[in-house]
Formats: C-alpha cells, sequence, structure tokens
C-alpha cells in the first residue's frame, strides 16, 4: 500500500481569530516536484471527514494541530475551512504562524486508489485522502509561499493567483464583457 504526499501553497482567503480558522487551497491539480498531477474530482473524502485530522509536516503518530471543518473540491482546486486546536497548545502557534504569512504550504496525504501515466507525468485519477499537513516545503513547484495580501482571485475564473486577471483567456473573456456592458450602456443612453 503506497501512501503519498501533495503539497501546494495555502492561499490564505480568509481567517477567524475567535476560533482559530482559515480558509486556504489545499490542493490543486498543478503537476508536482514528483511529476504527478491530482485530479481534484477523483479526492475521496467521505471517510476523511469522519476524523478530519490536520498534521504537522504528515507526522501521523503525533497529536494533530487542528481539523478540516469544511472542504470543497471544484474543477481544479480543493479547498478547506481549517480549525486550529486550542487544546493542544501548538494549535495557536499555527493558525498565528500562517496568518502572518511565516507558513505558507499545505500537503496532502493520500493513498493512490488508481492512476494513468499521460505526457510526461502521472494523473491520480482516484485518491483517498487521508490527512492534511502543515508543511514547510510543498511539493507543487508551483508553490511559492505568499503572505495573505499577496494572494487575489481572479475576476473571472475566481482561481486563485498573483494577479487581478489570472491568464490571457481570462483578460479576453473580461474585455469581452466590458465591452458588452459599454455597448449596452451607450445604447440605453441613445434610447433615452
Amino acid at each position: 500500500m503506497e501512501y503519498k504526499n501533495y503539497s501546494t501553497q495555502v492561499l490564505v482567503k480568509s481567517a477567524n481569530d475567535d476560533n482559530l480558522t482559515i480558509d486556504a487551497v489545499i490542493s490543486t491539480s498543478e503537476v508536482d516536484r514528483d511529476g504527478e498531477s491530482v485530479r481534484q474530482s477523483g479526492i475521496k473524502a467521505d471517510v476523511f471527514m469522519e476524523n478530519p485530522i490536520v498534521l504537522r509536516q504528515h507526522q501521523r503518530d503525533a497529536i494533530p494541530i487542528g481539523r478540516v471543518v469544511n472542504l470543497k473540491t471544484e474543477d481544479t482546486t480543493t479547498t478547506a475551512t481549517i480549525q486550529f486546536s486550542k487544546a493542544n497548545p501548538d494549535g495557536e502557534m499555527f493558525y498565528k504562524l500562517y496568518k502572518e504569512g511565516t507558513l505558507t504550504s499545505w500537503s496532502i496525504g493520500f493513498k493512490t486508489l488508481n492512476a494513468i501515466n499521460k505526457d510526461g507525468y502521472k494523473e491520480l485519477t482516484d485518491i483517498e485522502l487521508l490527512e492534511v499537513s502543515s508543511v514547510n516545503i510543498p511539493a507543487n513547484i508551483n508553490a511559492r509561499s505568499k503572505a495573505q495580501s499577496d494572494v487575489i482571485q481572479c475576476d473571472v475564473c475566481e482561481k486563485y493567483m498573483d494577479y487581478k486577471i489570472c491568464s490571457l483567456e481570462c483578460s479576453e473573456v473580461l474585455e469581452k464583457k466590458i465591452r458588452e456592458m459599454v455597448t449596452h450602456e451607450m445604447a440605453q443612453q441613445d434610447s433615452r
């Protein structure tokens, strides 16, 4: 039985100091340093959500630092609301490290259920999610550390990245929408 870890950058979308929660992207379909990509729709998390542990550095024999209270998978991204433990003294410390941007990376631990070889990489089409971990160094080659304020959401496709518009395709979609809005506005003014 092979267990794998797959890491990605944390994209802190929001933080709540009262209950020590953050919303973060924990997995993407990007090809990682091991030459693997996780198909997000293939993440099986039903059993995981019965015991949704958050570990440090995949240390499965250590006390969890928190738990996942909400998990959402979309086409290319899986996000989680992570609640750090108040009972474990390290929980609050990890929360603060993420909130201030000192720690920025997450990783998922999983069991591969099915995979296919693609051009130069392996696509993991079905995995069983076992745990989510705080990590110092992510496996995803596109997982650069980011401060909370550096991460924004694309106005078009709503992916999280460095820029307000994430790609040329989204830029073209946005330009088309703006032209349509301007044309509509002008038509309304002409009819007055």
